[in-house]
């Protein structure tokens, strides 16, 4: 995501990954579940359709479990009639009962069509160790740090399919765990957030502070003088 905004604007662009609430603060990992889990609104740009399809032909031996609400769930409903032992639809879930599906599922998976930066469904997950795959687009590759907390796809129910089965034969719900803990306490916990955010206005608060001087010198006024003059010092 970086790379596209780079290539579209000129000024400079610096990455400060988003963050989500610690709700695992002793980084405890849990030995996971026999499911898959799918968090986020019920509609089709979220790839919900082609996750749903993928759960008929994926032979993982797992379910996948939707939770969330939105325009298809009577759609997923009714294909969770036909393949009972695959799809298990949740509904809405509060932040407790989403803290328990987490920790225990297998991997979350993100088939999202569109191109998405960082949903919190991703980072939450992370936080309780629980691995990912994602689709290839947007940003959220950038969430799997290069294969360390899980795995990217081609966004349709073949692609995903296959993704599950892999991830299966790799071994990756289990060895991928504490990576994934690793990967949230570096760069989505809000201690790393406030660290990078702060950096970065101290580095630009600095860079500015340098420009009022050298346009000061330039203009025959003192630094504090210029500051006021463009509205940015005392009354």
């Amino acid at each position: 995501m970086k790379r596209t905004i780079e290539r579209r604007f000129t000024c400079p662009v610096v990455h400060v990954p988003n963050f989500a609430p610690d709700e695992n603060p002793q980084g405890s990992l849990w030995e996971p579940g026999d499911y898959y889990l799918f968090v986020g609104v019920h509609e089709a740009h979220k790839g919900i359709l082609e996750l749903a399809s993928a759960t008929a032909i994926q032979r993982s031996g797992h379910s996948i479990m939707f939770v969330g609400l939105g325009r298809y769930e009577r759609r997923l409903r009714t294909m969770e009639r036909d393949s009972p032992s695959k799809m298990e639809i949740r509904g809405w879930a509060g932040p407790e009962v989403l803290s328990r599906l987490y920790r225990r599922a297998r991997g979350l998976i993100v088939p999202s069509l569109a191109h998405e930066n960082s949903p919190l469904a991703a980072i939450e997950a992370l936080s309780w160790g629980t691995p990912l795959l994602v689709s290839n687009r947007g940003g959220l590759e950038e969430l799997i740090r290069g294969g360390d907390a899980g795995v990217s796809f081609e966004p349709d129910a073949s692609e995903i399919a296959t993704a599950i089965m892999s991830f299966e034969d790799s071994g990756f719900p289990h060895k991928l765990r504490e990576k994934a803990r690793w990967t949230y306490e570096t760069h989505h916990h809000p201690r790393k957030y406030l660290e990078r955010y702060m950096a970065l206005t101290e580095v630009e608060g600095k860079s500015y502070q340098q420009e009022v001087s050298q346009e000061a010198a330039r203009s025959g006024l003192h630094s504090h003088e210029m500051a006021s003059y463009q509205g940015v010092g005392p009354d």
